[in-house]
């Protein structure tokens, strides 16, 4: 397709969608000042915007920790105001809001328009508001992409108005939605019923994800999940696990308490869920499209997102935080686009925010006694080369479900024992949940294949080389594979510098990384986060910490 042909038939969201006239819809200003909020049913977040750039976001689990959190408005103003004060902004000072659509708190509007504008009244204040809905919020990361043009396919459990699966195609500063109808592909609702069956809780996806590499095929499994995968698409959630349960006798919760025994149906739940994303895609995807943006909670498959590289093209983008906790910011850049004409910018990943640089100084200042404290990658490479566990506190947090070295445990890939023993006595996780190597973006190929060149956000399943077998044993799934970070020194010169001295002195740059929190908590975000996990690991230790935030 000629780019001629691309501006024929790609409109601007403000023709198709909402019917605002964005150019009298406020006095425009390259510095106005945004703020995101996204209720969500989990995993609440908000994000602030000066001019085109989203500075900051802020996934509320953080603030609170209580993990997973659906918050209040007064949990909401809180957040608001917090991320205000880091950059030394007033409500006052609050241009417009933008509102997800889905579990909105302000009104019980149900619309179709993919934008509409409201006036709410937040921090005391009535405020131009523009109400997203829930698939256009995370097909807004398409800006954040390298791609000038690209498809985007949003897949998830649910939006507003039941909507699960949507393709939308970007171009430039503009999004449109395409009308494909979607009634037989498959969104991530049966998974979700599949793993709540199993473990007996809701939230257990990635548990099942890790759980199928240690089944094996079997045809009869096989055809009852294939034959009931279609029935799970619209059904509610106590009629889903009725059906599990009339097909499944004797599989419900099993996979909490005999994991073995569930692995082969956990597998073959994966597999079917890979071939139907896969032949979704292939059906919507042309070459001439030739980029492809993967968003919603379908995007941390990393088998799924492997195969959609392989089979479909490997021109592909999934943002850190392709779940519900971008929703914040994905809409801001729908909104921005529409108010700038411009792309939004956006420092993925570590744009979360923490406390400033003098409270910072003064947690780890009165900690330094009890504490190992780090600052010097050098130092911390030989300790981590003496088996030492390190706790990374550096600069600003990761935004999304996976710790990126800001905040997370890191180990040598070579000791299984230690391995096992962070993930059973410190993080308290099923066994068979693998790590993932943190390695430098160089060395990849040495150690890896399969799988993209880069991978800066851990989202995609690499098969280990002969070598990587060898000196990264720690760091493998029972198949053989591995969820694999990349580091360039671009994405971050200390972990850079870190993996580099480390390489130094073992020959092997490569670690482990897994998320820094505690059985049922959120991700670490402060020092005194970091500090109270640092208090209660009861092995040699240290916390590597650059006294650096840049908020």
């Amino acid at each position: 397709m000629h780019d001629s042909l691309w501006i024929v038939e790609l409109i601007c969201v403000t023709k198709v969608w909402s019917q605002i006239d964005w150019s009298v819809s406020m006095a425009i200003d390259s510095q106005l000042i945004g703020v995101s909020l996204a209720f969500n049913f989990h995993d609440s977040n908000c994000a602030l915007s000066i001019g085109n750039t989203i500075v900051a976001t802020l996934e509320l689990e953080r603030l609170f920790r209580s993990k997973r959190m659906s918050a209040s408005i007064a949990h909401m103003e809180l957040a608001v105001n917090y991320l205000l004060h880091c950059y030394n902004l007033r409500s006052s000072q609050i241009d417009y809001l933008v509102v997800n659509a889905l579990n909105n708190p302000f009104d019980q509007v149900s619309s179709n328009k993919d934008i509409r504008e409201a006036t709410y009244r937040f921090l005391g204040k009535d405020h131009l508001t523009y109400v997203v809905r829930h698939h256009l919020a995370h097909a807004g990361y398409f800006y954040f992409s390298p791609f000038r043009r690209a498809l985007i396919c949003s897949c998830d459990g649910g939006g507003d108005l039941g909507e699960r699966v949507t393709y939308f195609l970007g171009d430039g500063a503009c999004l449109e939605r395409l009308e494909i109808e979607v009634s037989r592909h498959t969104s991530t609702k049966p998974y979700g019923q599949f793993s709540s069956f199993l473990y007996g809780e809701a939230f257990c996806e990635g548990k099942l994800m890790a759980l199928s590499s240690f089944g094996a095929t079997s045809e009869r499994i096989i055809e009852l999940v294939n034959s009931i995968f279609p029935k799970l698409r619209n059904v509610l959630f106590s009629e889903g696990q009725g059906l599990l349960n009339e097909t499944f006798q004797g599989f419900q919760g099993m996979a909490q308490s005999d994991p073995i025994q569930a692995a082969d149906l956990a597998y073959a739940v994966q597999e079917e869920f890979v071939r139907r994303r896969v032949s979704d895609i292939k059906s919507v995807f042309i070459p001439e499209y030739k980029n492809l943006v993967l968003v919603g909670g379908s995007a941390l498959n990393l088998s799924c997102n492997t195969s959609i590289l392989n089979e479909v093209t490997k021109n592909v983008y999934i943002p850190p935080c392709c779940d519900d906790t971008g929703i914040a910011a994905g809409q801001c850049a729908v909104v921005i686009a529409n108010l700038l004409g411009v792309r939004a910018t956006f420092n993925l990943p570590y744009m979360s925010v923490d406390e400033n640089n003098l409270e910072r100084s003064r947690y780890f200042g009165s900690a330094s006694a009890q504490h190992n404290l780090v600052q010097d990658v050098t130092v911390a490479a030989k300790q981590l080369a003496e088996g030492a566990l390190c706790l990374t506190h550096i600069g600003r947090p990761e935004v999304g479900p996976r710790a990126l070295g800001h905040r997370s445990f890191l180990i040598g890939a070579g000791d299984i024992r230690q391995r096992e023993s962070v993930s059973s006595t410190i993080k308290k996780r099923e066994w068979y949940r693998p790590v993932a190597p943190i390695i430098l973006a160089e060395d990849a190929t040495e150690y890896f294949f399969g799988g993209p060149n880069e991978s800066p956000y851990m989202l995609y399943s690499y098969h280990a080389t002969d070598t990587g077998k060898e000196f990264i044993p720690a760091g493998l799934h029972i198949d053989g594979t591995a969820r694999v970070q990349t580091v360039t020194k671009e994405d971050d010169e200390t972990l850079y510098r870190l993996l580099i001295e480390y390489k130094k002195i073992t020959g092997v740059g490569v670690l482990l990384n897994t998320s820094l929190n505690l059985k049922g908590q959120p991700l670490s975000n402060f020092a005194f986060d970091t500090l109270e996990i640092s208090r209660k690991i009861n092995m040699k230790s240290f916390i590597l910490t650059n006294e650096e935030s840049e908020n």
